[in-house]
């Protein structure tokens, strides 16, 4: 049975309070995932679901980041996406085979959807409110105060 590492979120190049520190540990915690729980756990690939980069366009130093982290997974003999994507159509059918139970009421769950039946009117909820000066939100004759926090004068940060 195959052995993977799932990771997301990496946002490598986040720039954490415009220093540069902060940015480089975004790299150093991926390294160190990488390192762990790939190449020491010796699993055969690694899924990353998502956001590999925090801004669309990459800036060299931070490519060069990803690269090297990616070198390391190869060195190790971590699979390449071509190799994964190859053990995938297997792997698939050795889980169903091993894990896959008949429904008890085969009859599908699903039901088509009522024609005229808008999704809006059933998964959107629309109420007018009234927001006052003094933090509440008032609608369909109930009411809702808000607690200030740390003293502020408003809920917007700018200011605070």
């Amino acid at each position: 049975m195959a052995r993977f590492l799932h990771i997301a979120d990496i946002h490598l190049g986040f720039d954490h309070y415009d220093n540069k520190e902060r940015t480089k540990d975004f790299y150093l915690a991926l390294k160190d995932v990488l390192k762990k729980h790939a190449i020491e756990a010796q699993v055969d690939f690694v899924v990353i679901a998502g956001d590999l980069f925090e801004h669309r366009t990459i800036q060299p130093a931070i490519l060069n980041q990803a690269k090297d982290c990616f070198l390391m997974l190869k060195e190790a003999g971590i699979t390449t996406i071509a190799d994964a994507n190859a053990f995938l159509p297997g792997y698939l059918a050795r889980h169903n085979a091993r894990f896959r139970v008949p429904p008890a009421d085969p009859t599908p769950a699903w039901r088509p959807w009522p024609t005229g039946l808008s999704a809006e009117a059933v998964f959107a909820f629309w109420y007018e409110r009234t927001v006052g000066r003094d933090d509440t939100i008032a609608w369909d004759g109930g009411a809702l105060a808000l607690p200030r926090v740390g003293g502020t004068t408003g809920w917007s940060p700018i200011g605070a």
